[in-house]
């Protein structure tokens, strides 16, 4: 009988085990995946420059953006084409659902307007969703999936979707 049990323990902590693997797996591809497509934003896009912002730049635009974007200090500042933003804080999946947890890499490109924005959202210890939400190209994408494995939300491609993330975008 001792060894009956020995036994069923060494297979339930092999499922466990291979449980915590397969969950691991998942998300270094989720990652990977969300890396390739910061690259495929950023692909042909230069780090910074060249030259800086002039004051000529601002002709033709309206007073108020005039008056925000001098009193900002932007004129003579590098050229800027891409950002890679850390953030973290705070989220509700729902308004009736409580705060989680996040942390986040945002990529925006500024010459051809675009972002990838990956998210990790702790729902418990040791539970995460992983959220995609970009933009490139005209077109929205988001996918959500706990642990990485089961999806969760899975956009598809139309008009709506396009315009909720290009407002994504802007803001």
């Amino acid at each position: 009988m001792p060894d009956m049990m020995a036994g069923f323990l060494v297979g339930v902590a092999g499922l466990i085990l291979f449980g915590l693997l397969i969950v691991l797996i998942a998300q270094q591809r989720w990652e990977a995946r969300a890396l390739a497509k910061a690259r495929e934003l950023f692909s042909g896009v230069p780090e910074d420059g060249p030259g800086t912002v002039q004051e000529s730049e601002l002709e033709g635009l309206p007073d108020c953006v005039k008056q925000w974007l001098r009193r900002s200090g932007v004129i003579g500042q590098d050229r800027i084409h891409r950002v890679k933003l850390l953030q973290s804080g705070r989220m509700r999946t729902a308004p009736h659902k409580p705060w989680l947890p996040f942390e986040a890499v945002h990529y925006v490109n500024v010459d051809h307007p675009g972002f990838v924005w990956k998210a990790r959202v702790k729902l418990a210890p040791g539970i995460h969703m992983f959220g995609l939400d970009r933009y490139c190209q005209g077109h929205g994408f988001m996918n959500i999936k706990l642990l990485g494995i089961v999806p969760l939300v899975n956009t598809k491609p139309g008009p709506e979707m396009d315009q909720s993330t290009m407002l994504r975008y802007l803001a």
